[in-house]
């Protein structure tokens, strides 16, 4: 890991003709690596601050809406709030008895939701105060806050159903289970719980928080009216379990993949199914993941071809192939930031253009990344396990 960056950048010096390169101290440029990819101008990435405080392995973060606080969760099962202007610890919330793997702040800044394998809490922001605990039967496998942060979805456990039917003159007795899904609205904590008859591999929020997706181990995808809690639709083709699910932003398409590595276009309106095409080498181990990042493109990778490519949504045609730069082996992190996808490897971070597929600029940073702010120009990053590197991107443009 880097502790001490330095980095140059260049200046044309349009009157004399020259290249004139200036020493940037504590600051990183973000420039462009091949001459025939073009950046509309340069930014700049400063380190702010280093928090320490954690005692094992930072696991989540999040940033809150107006920059103002930043949230980690650790193995140390706590939880602490950071001043961003100050770079004070405000507050330490205890009480997980596991590891924190999930942090989410609602856009309003009033809530912070947070998650171990055993139980999801829901926290006022502002004083710390618990406002709920949510569990389960069991070990908690998913959590999802909305967009808007109005519906958290949870792994609601299983339930067993008693069951009798005849057959041959005999009635027979039998057990069956169900698995729940609890549906929690934030505000008011009412819980309704949907019933589904598979084990659930993928469950999905639309942007607006009206729809949830959920696939099964069976290669099942259900389409479920969040407000009423009623299942609208069932989508079958998928031969195998479900492992990845992306909604567009104007709720007209799914898209899924399987296990098997196909990958599958949906007509959300009518539940029918548009195209379905292999974009990768699939394995077991590396399935393939999507996003949909606006309503024409389709994003897909996996680890184990180490590529990102770039799709029509509408058609299924590949349009762009990202690769990693020469000294990578294989993309370790890839997050959406509006327009950007942001890769992280070997050589540090890069920034691709999603439209086209370029390169628009890197980043020499080789902390994992934890978070990004919701309005893209702050980085959260993890240095030496438990510690916290926070960088501000300053944007030419």
């Amino acid at each position: 890991m880097k502790r001490n960056l330095t980095a140059l950048f260049i200046l044309v010096l349009v009157q004399l003709g020259l290249w004139k390169i200036v020493p940037m101290i504590d600051h990183i440029v973000l420039s462009d690596t091949k001459a025939e990819q073009n950046t509309t101008k340069s930014s700049t990435v400063s380190h702010i601050t280093t928090l320490k405080g954690h005692a094992l392995k930072v696991t989540s973060a999040a940033i809150t809406a107006d920059n103002n606080r930043i949230i980690s969760g650790s193995e140390d099962n706590t939880i602490k709030v950071w001043n961003f202007r100050s770079s004070q610890l405000e507050r330490t919330l205890s009480g997980h008895t596991g590891v924190v793997n999930y942090l989410s702040v609602t856009p309003d800044g009033k809530h912070i939701v947070s998650a171990d394998s055993g139980s999801v809490r829901i926290w006022n922001l502002q004083t710390g105060a618990l406002i709920r605990k949510l569990e389960n039967s069991g070990t908690i496998r998913f959590v999802r806050t909305s967009k808007d942060g109005r519906t958290l979805v949870m792994d609601g456990g299983t339930q067993i159903e008693k069951i009798q039917y005849n057959k041959d003159g005999y009635i027979y007795s039998d057990e069956r289970k169900k698995y729940l899904i609890n549906v929690v609205n934030l505000k008011t904590g009412t819980n309704r719980k949907l019933v589904h008859k598979n084990l659930l591999t993928q469950v999905k929020i639309s942007s607006s928080g009206n729809i949830l997706v959920t696939g099964d181990n069976e290669g099942k995808l259900n389409i479920w009216n969040l407000r009423s809690g009623k299942l609208q639709k069932k989508l079958i083709g998928h031969e195998t379990e479900i492992k990845s699910i992306a909604i567009s932003p104007d709720e007209k398409t799914i898209v899924s993949t399987e296990d098997n590595g196909q990958i599958k276009i949906w007509d959300l309106i009518s539940g029918k199914m548009k195209i379905t095409f292999t974009g990768h080498n699939y394995s077991h181990l590396y399935p393939v993941r999507i996003v949909i990042p606006n309503n024409n493109t389709l994003v897909s990778w996996n680890k184990n071809n180490k590529a990102i490519k770039i799709w029509n949504l509408q058609n299924g045609n590949l349009k762009h192939t990202i690769k990693p730069l020469k000294d990578s082996r294989e993309f370790y992190s890839i997050t959406f930031n509006g327009k950007n996808i942001m890769t992280e490897e070997y050589s540090g971070i890069q920034i691709w253009d999603v439209l086209t597929g370029k390169l628009r600029n890197t980043l020499e940073i080789k902390d994992d990344i934890l978070a990004f702010s919701p309005d893209g120009k702050t980085v959260a990053t993890r240095i030496e396990d438990n510690n916290i590197n926070i960088w501000r991107i300053t944007s030419g443009n």
